[in-house]
């Protein structure tokens, strides 16, 4: 097997350093002590394609639905309000922000992708990556806790269509909140 790419991140202690990231079609730039795992690119390269299949299955499904129902139903108004079929992404411990902006840049029909994370380093970092990929319409870093992130979007208007958990550790303790934060469909 091939040799994977090591990237040195810079320690809390050494002084600011640059690193900059290329992976798909985003760019990172990183400085302290970001998460970032070069070994996980197959695991988010899977993630893009699924999300992907997923996007093109969703809007296949909804013009099969709106073909056969009635013009009066919940899914022909739904559809008909959002006819540009576009999902909403959670990347609920975004770290970096490297799914986020893998989503938005490489997946068709992505109308936003909220970033996620629990330290105002890395949401600030995923700040900057937006703006170097020019993606501020489409990814919106936020700061929070992943759990009640998600719990505060269990309203119907509020769900997500996918939500992408990458823990450090066990998922266990997030899927409640996950599941009730997914949009029918989703």
């Amino acid at each position: 097997m091939g040799e994977f790419p090591k990237v040195e991140l810079p320690s809390e202690n050494a002084p600011t350093e640059l690193v900059t990231v290329e992976e798909g079609k985003a760019k990172l730039r990183l400085t302290g002590p970001v998460f970032y795992n070069p070994v996980q690119e197959f695991n988010r390269d899977l993630t893009v394609l699924v999300l992907r299949e997923f996007v093109r299955s969703r809007a296949t499904s909804t013009n099969v639905q709106c073909a056969l129902s009635e013009p009066k139903t919940k899914k022909v108004k739904y559809v008909a309000e959002n006819e540009d079929n576009s999902i909403r992404v959670l990347d609920a411990l975004s770290a970096s922000g490297l799914r986020a902006l893998r989503f938005a840049k490489e997946v068709n029909n992505v109308g936003f992708v909220l970033a996620n994370d629990f330290s105002e380093k890395a949401v600030q970092s995923i700040r900057d990556n937006i703006l170097l990929n020019d993606v501020g319409e489409r990814v919106i870093p936020n700061f929070g806790d992943a759990v009640e992130t998600m719990m505060s979007h269990r309203y119907t208007n509020k769900r997500f269509h996918a939500v992408d958990l990458d823990p450090y550790g066990s998922a266990s303790v997030f899927l409640d909140s996950a599941v009730q934060c997914v949009a029918d469909n989703g």
